[in-house]
C-alpha cells in the first residue's frame, strides 16, 4: 500500500481572483512547485467562466478548459507573444517554462502587452520557481507568491501568534 501525501494547496480561489483582477498586465507567480500550481490553476479555470490559456515550450498556447485545442505556430515564445499581442479578446495567459526561453528581443513585445489598457487587455502570468525579468519591465509587474503559506491564517493563542 502506497501512502500518497495530499498535494499542498498552492493556488487558492482568492489568489486566482487576484490574478484576474491584477492592476498590471504582467504578473509573476512564484511557486516552489509549478506543476502542482498549474494543475490547481487549471481546476479553478475550469470552474470559472474566464478565458484562461496556458503556454508551454514545444506545446504552444492552449485553453485551460481544453488542452487538446492548441493554437498553431505558438510553440516558440516569440511567436506566442506576438499572437497574444495581436489578440482582440481579453484573456489570461499563463506561461510555464518561459524563464528558459525569455530573450532580450522579447522585451519590446512584453512592454507592448504591459501597456495595454483597453477592455480587451491581455494579462501574462509567468509561472515558475524563479523568474528574472529584464530591468525595463520591473515597474510593470505584479507579484503573486503561491507557496501555500498564505492560506493559513494567524491567530492569537496564549499571547503567541500561531498558524
Amino acid at each position: 500500500m502506497i501512502d500518497a501525501a495530499p498535494a499542498a494547496v498552492l493556488v487558492t480561489p482568492k489568489m486566482f481572483e487576484s490574478l484576474l483582477s491584477a492592476d498590471k498586465n504582467l504578473i509573476v507567480m512564484s511557486t516552489p512547485e509549478p506543476v502542482v500550481a498549474l494543475a490547481q490553476l487549471r481546476q479553478l479555470a475550469m470552474r470559472g467562466g474566464q478565458a484562461v490559456y496556458v503556454w508551454e515550450p514545444e506545446l504552444g498556447i492552449a485553453p485551460m478548459r481544453d488542452a487538446s485545442a492548441r493554437v498553431t505556430s505558438t510553440e516558440r515564445l516569440g511567436d506566442a507573444l506576438r499572437y497574444i499581442q495581436r489578440s482582440r479578446h481579453f484573456g489570461i495567459y499563463v506561461l510555464v517554462g518561459a524563464e528558459r526561453e525569455l530573450r532580450a528581443e522579447h522585451t519590446g513585445l512584453l512592454q507592448s502587452i504591459s501597456e495595454g489598457d483597453s477592455p480587451a487587455a491581455r494579462k501574462l502570468a509567468f509561472l515558475g520557481s524563479s523568474f528574472n525579468l529584464p530591468a525595463d519591465l520591473i515597474e510593470s509587474v505584479d507579484y503573486i507568491r503561491c507557496n501555500g503559506a498564505t492560506t493559513a491564517r494567524l491567530r492569537l493563542r496564549d499571547g503567541k501568534w500561531l498558524r
